[in-house]
């Protein structure tokens, strides 16, 4: 007897974003984002003075079962102080389409707190 787990893992790309909110005075942010799956997070690289970052990064998590969600949630680095929230979305991983029908999909974040 043999026994044959099957490994399931989640590739998360964060490209860019769009449109946030200018959180610094001169008109920009300095935003970074946080992706969340389960009980691992990974932060990205902080853009300077953007209100479109571009990312280009990838996480790859666990997900043995084939459940849970993936949050991404942006925020304004801020020397002083905490960090100022941009904005924010969740997708239910059994939501998520195949593959291939995924690549360059645009989604909108709720920027309510």
């Amino acid at each position: 007897v043999r026994d044959v787990s099957v490994r399931h893992v989640l590739e998360v790309s964060l490209v860019e974003a769009r449109g946030l909110t200018a959180a610094d005075s001169g008109g920009t942010s300095d935003p970074f984002a946080v992706v969340s799956f389960n009980a691992k997070r990974c932060k990205t690289r902080t853009v300077k003075k953007s209100v479109a970052p571009k990312w280009g990064q990838t996480f790859t998590f666990d997900n043995t079962d084939n459940v849970g969600f993936i949050s991404v949630e942006v925020f304004d680095w801020d020397f002083l102080g905490s960090n100022d929230f941009l904005g924010r979305l969740s997708l239910d991983v059994q939501d998520i389409p195949e593959p291939s029908s995924l690549e360059d999909t645009e989604v909108e974040a709720d920027s309510e707190a």
